[in-house]
């Protein structure tokens, strides 16, 4: 009996561990569109990180580009721009993205 409680114990504590990774059904289709399109070379700016945030009581997506002058967004679920942290052309309109954003969850980076 002590043996299956040990084993319900570790099952249980392993199910919650593996709940806060997103699986690929969990990423939107059109941020898997864009991790696709980062392996095009007429791609200008690739984006080299893809993170996941709670932002505003929503989940969001922030992608990093390799370039310095070109904006940081910060995307929600249908990959529509909710506001940009910086870069040469970014809008700088949410200066409180890091302050604020938690759950921070790597979806995606590319490699060299």
């Amino acid at each position: 009996m002590k043996g299956y409680a040990i084993l319900l114990g570790l099952s249980l504590l392993l199910a919650c561990g593996r709940a806060t990774e997103p699986t690929p059904t969990d990423v939107p289709a059109c941020i898997q569109a864009i991790i696709q399109q980062n392996g095009q070379a007429s791609n200008r700016w690739p984006v080299v990180t893809i993170t996941r945030y709670k932002y505003q009581n929503r989940y969001v997506y922030f992608t990093l580009s390799d370039c310095c002058d070109a904006p940081s967004l910060v995307l929600d679920s249908d990959c529509q721009t909710i506001c940009s942290t910086g870069g040469g052309w970014g809008r700088g309109d949410c200066p409180d993205f890091f302050k604020e954003a938690t759950e921070k969850t790597e979806i995606w980076q590319r490699t060299p």
